[in-house]
């Protein structure tokens, strides 16, 4: 008889345990809406789209600070520790020590240059003198950031845009991008003769642009095997132009 009462005991004991657990999620669950149904502004307990995935990419020109100097419109040279350049407002931000950057716009500055293996130098101009006037309306009629690749008779600027695309994800035609991005482009200019052009990275858009080194452009590129996909092709052209 014993016996029989510990078999039965046993058989019953998954039907308590589960009953118990059972109770306790549904007593978790109550106090989970009880907090959410507190705040009279949430009448229901929040949902979460787990699908989307974040931000990619960031509005910065550089993923970490750098060191360099900058040079002011009233002449005045300042080395700071650390830089970066917000590409969407057209800021820079310095800091000769952490904890307390400077936001500085592209407007106050003559010369940025940046530290490294082969300094960078960027010179903030008037967005409607190098691109002309629609793009100076759509873009806020600034002044921005324009990296000096080549300087000479023909100077060749870079401008490196960080437009946001925001998810799309959603719906039949979607793009199936589950993230927000900063998008990166890059536009290319050169002053010639007091005049801007923009150009892409390949020989005929260049040849088409400076047509009185339409032969010599052909030459060089061939000559020099130059990749002009790349800054480094880019620049090595416009040097040899120049007659470096």
């Amino acid at each position: 008889m014993k016996t029989m009462r510990s078999l039965l005991l046993l058989l019953a004991l998954p039907v308590m345990v589960y009953a118990q657990a059972n109770e306790s999620f549904q007593a978790r669950q109550a106090n989970l809406e009880d907090l959410s149904t507190a705040n009279p502004a949430n009448t229901s307990a929040m949902t979460f789209d787990y699908s989307y995935r974040g931000v990619k990419g960031t509005p910065y020109r550089y993923d970490s600070w750098q060191k360099g100097v900058i040079w002011t419109r009233k002449d005045k040279t300042i080395e700071v520790g650390m830089l970066n350049i917000h590409l969407v407002d057209q800021i820079l931000l310095a800091a000769v020590s952490p904890g307390n950057a400077a936001q500085i716009p592209a407007d106050s500055l003559k010369r940025v240059v940046v530290a490294g293996t082969n300094d960078m130098v960027f010179v903030p101009l008037p967005v409607e003198e190098v691109e002309g006037q629609a793009a100076s309306n759509k873009k806020g009629g600034r002044s921005a950031f324009y990296e000096l690749l080549a300087e000479g008779r023909l100077s060749l600027y870079k401008r490196t845009e960080k437009p946001f695309m925001e998810a799309n994800y959603k719906g039949a035609y979607s793009a199936d991008r589950p993230y927000d991005e900063y998008m990166e482009e890059n536009h290319y200019y050169v002053l010639h003769d007091g005049e801007y052009v923009e150009v892409k990275p390949r020989r005929r858009s260049i040849e088409k642009a400076l047509p009185a080194f339409k032969t010599q452009i052909r030459e060089l590129v061939k000559a020099e095997n130059l990749d002009l996909t790349t800054d480094e092709g880019m620049k090595e052209l416009f040097r040899l132009l120049n007659g470096a």
